[in-house]
């Protein structure tokens, strides 16, 4: 592992010092062409193009090792300010104000896509909202860093072998601006989908995370991040052609806003307001209808059984606590031996779930009346 994650970084290496070989080779020798010395040429260069080991002892040892893209940040916003302070009326602020002219137009979009300049590309009949989130332009590197989610940015470049473990720890992403892992929409699990819509006009909006999320997790903290970021952006159907190419070939980065996202950032915001009026707190996981309907036989039955014992366990609760009168009882026998008693709720799920309930879970149900342990109830 170690020594293929070396293999990935010297080749990431090498392209770099090709690229940074055809930024100045070619412009030294052309201003030498044009009778300036070599000392010019250097100074014309750097002034063109960032001095990278022009870095204190504490950068390159630490700060490089934690933020590999530690110096181009530096650099570019040293030379951001000092362009913006030079000019204020020049093309790059006209352009930062142009952009910050876009950022808010009603529509409902998620944090990390409203701080980008979030210019509105494509919106379809069936809700899905495209934006022009950014022309890969360097100084778009400068004001993400001083944006209201500055220090998610900041984590979201920290080197990938700290980055990943410590997002998988805290089940958070540093780049979505603190979003729960389990509410991503899945890389690997997306492209696999937008495969299946391609060759069979199924799952286009199903998309759950491939194997795991701890595996989606690994692929995206790798070198192969990129090339899997690629398949799923050119095979997205939620774009047009002209807008995957852009995506995938160019600097040019599009988002897409679903209706469920929507719905999602709107729950959140009003439970946001509610707590900060004093409210309650209350958490329900549950399948949506679109999830169901996008899934397997088996799955879709695992899901129900899921679902099932989550009801009558909402129920149990109601009941001890006197919300809700009892009724007539179930009794599980979990994995382990422990014994589950619950009372039945109103939602019946189909026998089929009931069924996948033992057969996926190993759940015994017994008959009623059964004489359990008073040490194994719960």
């Amino acid at each position: 592992m170690r020594r293929a994650w070396n293999r990935s970084v010297q080749g990431a290496g090498q392209i770099n010092s090709t690229a940074e070989f055809l930024n100045r080779v070619p412009m030294y020798l052309y201003l030498k062409g044009k009778g300036h010395s070599s000392d010019r040429a250097l100074e014309i260069i750097e002034g063109l193009q960032f001095n990278y080991g022009d870095i204190t002892h504490f950068e390159r040892k630490y700060a490089k090792r934690l933020f590999p893209f530690y110096t181009f940040s530096r650099k570019m916003a040293e030379t951001t300010f000092r362009d913006l302070a030079a000019k204020p009326g020049g093309p790059l602020a006209q352009m930062v104000r142009a952009s910050n002219q876009t950022m808010d137009n009603g529509r409902v979009k998620p944090d990390y896509v409203a701080e980008t300049m979030s210019v509105p590309w494509h919106f379809s009949e069936d809700g899905h909202d495209t934006y022009l989130t950014s022309l890969g332009l360097a100084h778009e590197d400068t004001f993400k860093m001083l944006s209201p989610g500055a220090g998610f940015e900041a984590l979201s470049k920290m080197n990938a072998l700290v980055k990943g473990p410590v997002e998988y720890a805290t089940g958070q992403s540093f780049f979505q601006k603190g979003r729960d892992l389990r509410d991503l929409d899945p890389t690997l699990g997306r492209a696999l989908s937008n495969i299946r819509h391609i060759t069979d006009k199924e799952g286009a909006q199903a998309a759950v995370p491939y194997k795991n999320i701890a595996l989606e997790q690994l692929v995206m903290n790798s070198p192969l991040s990129r090339a899997a970021s690629s398949l799923r952006k050119a095979t997205d159907p939620r774009k047009d052609l002209a807008t995957r190419l852009l995506d995938v070939l160019t600097g040019v980065k599009f988002y897409t806003v679903s209706p469920g996202n929507k719905e999602a950032i709107i729950r959140e915001r009003v439970s946001d307001m509610m707590r900060d009026a004093g409210a309650g707190h209350f958490a329900r996981t549950y399948f949506r209808k679109s999830d169901l309907e996008n899934m397997s036989v088996e799955e879709r039955g695992k899901a129900e059984a899921l679902q099932g014992l989550m009801n009558e366990l909402a129920q149990a609760a109601k009941e001890r606590k006197g919300t809700s009168a009892p009724k007539q009882g179930y009794t599980y026998q979990l994995p382990g031996g422990e014994v589950l008693q619950l009372g039945e709720d109103g939602y019946r799920t189909e026998r089929s779930a009931r069924a996948a309930l033992r057969e996926v879970l190993g759940v015994k149900r017994l008959p009623p009346g059964t004489a359990v342990s008073p040490a194994k109830q719960n």
